[in-house]
């Protein structure tokens, strides 16, 4: 009886690490400012409907300090190493801007990089890149 629940317990703590070390493939954002932040992603993915092949997504909200995964498979699966994003603050004091101009709404959203349809609940919005190179995993430290 011992002994089976030695097994158990070995087995139960090897499932615990094989499906924490799938967990290490992600995309993350930290929040290091003292204000709430909300952040959109945008990754390569041929399958998108709009005939296009990228997709963004958006708002995750950010709790100063705080840390989320907005993408969570391995970076180098999805057939480039070029990630973009755009991140604000609640009062939007504080922008993480660029120069890649993309349509989004201004509520939560999962679509294709051409879906924008121009009404008043959408904005364009400038959006940085970010090339991890060989990384399966990334985490950007969003500060002041």
């Amino acid at each position: 009886m011992f002994h089976k629940c030695i097994v158990a317990v070995t087995a139960a703590l090897l499932a615990v690490l094989v499906n924490g070390s799938e967990a290490r493939a992600w995309f993350r954002f930290t929040n290091s400012t003292t204000k709430s932040v909300y952040v959109t992603f945008q990754w390569h993915s041929p399958g998108c409907a709009d005939g296009g092949s990228w997709e963004t997504q958006g708002w995750w909200h950010i709790a100063p300090g705080a840390t989320a995964t907005v993408f969570g498979r391995d970076l180098q699966t999805v057939g480039s190493n070029h990630f973009y994003y755009y991140a604000e603050s609640d009062d939007r004091t504080a922008v993480w801007t660029g120069p890649f101009q993309t349509c989004c709404p201004i509520t939560a959203f999962d679509w294709c990089l051409n879906t924008c349809n121009n009404a008043p609940e959408t904005r364009t919005l400038g959006f940085r890149e970010i090339v991890v190179g060989s990384n399966n995993n990334y985490t950007l430290n969003l500060t002041p």
